[in-house]
């Protein structure tokens, strides 16, 4: 007598026998990563030796094939920040995507925190995008737009990350959408200027540009006295933001 072995299905959850889910169709043995082949837990949706995404759709609205958005100096405010502190963490996986030598071994996020996740990420995506690489900023853009999206709360700091992915990533209308959102929750907040700015340079809006100035002047002083913790955080953003802002309306009158 033939004895059937039954699998639950990592997917759906449903009781099947065979090599692949009879009801949704999913594969019942361990996956396997596209990029690296490492085997992979079941329901892992990003790679822990790469990084790399496991399958399916990234964040609403973002895809692998979006198109980048960057024009030299564009944002070079924000990556001159994270070009600068990224965190160690993230070495690993901006190495991989350049295809540099080996380092560290490859981060395992499952000891992250939802919050260092998604900076990780951030700092992966702004450090590749300072070395110039591309391809990085394109694998890792949607991975941490999506490390965001699964956040509980989205705090200032949080969107105004999201926004600079966007500014690099693109679609670059997205981090006028987060630059309006800060703007709502928190009226004359410095991100709000700093990211219309980064968008402004990209589409060489000089016009733009000068608002985005102006506003962040005008609220610099009452913003900073606010004492909010992120800009203690982005302080080189801010400092590097303030020196263009002041020279840029010193020549224009």
């Amino acid at each position: 007598m033939t004895t059937t072995t039954t699998t639950t299905c990592p997917s759906c959850g449903s009781a099947s026998a065979g090599k692949f889910c009879n009801n949704c169709g999913a594969p019942l043995g361990s996956p396997t990563c596209h990029s690296c082949k490492a085997t992979l837990p079941p329901g892992t949706r990003f790679c822990q030796e790469c990084g790399a995404a496991v399958g399916g759709p990234g964040p609403s609205g973002v895809s692998a094939s979006v198109r980048p958005w960057i024009i030299a100096g564009g944002v070079a405010v924000i990556v001159a920040l994270t070009a600068a502190v990224w965190g160690s963490a993230a070495r690993p996986l901006a190495q991989q995507a350049a295809g540099i030598a080996p380092g560290p071994a490859p981060v395992d996020f499952s000891a992250f925190t939802p919050q260092a996740r998604a900076d990780t990420l951030f700092n992966t995506v702004m450090w590749a995008h300072s070395r110039g690489d591309q391809g990085g900023v394109m694998n890792f853009g949607p991975m941490a737009l999506e490390a965001y999206a699964a956040l509980p709360v989205m705090t200032a700091d949080s969107r105004y990350h999201v926004g600079t992915v966007y500014s690099v990533a693109g679609p670059i209308e997205m981090a006028l959408v987060q630059a309006d959102s800060l703007e709502l929750a928190f009226p004359g907040h410095l991100f709000a200027a700093m990211l219309r700015g980064s968008v402004a340079r990209v589409r060489q809006d000089t016009e733009a540009l000068d608002q985005a100035y102006r506003s962040f002047l005008d609220h610099y002083d009452s913003e900073m006295a606010a004492g909010r913790p992120e800009y203690q955080e982005h302080t080189t953003s801010i400092d590097g933001f303030l020196t263009e802002a002041r020279e840029a309306t010193a020549q224009g009158g």
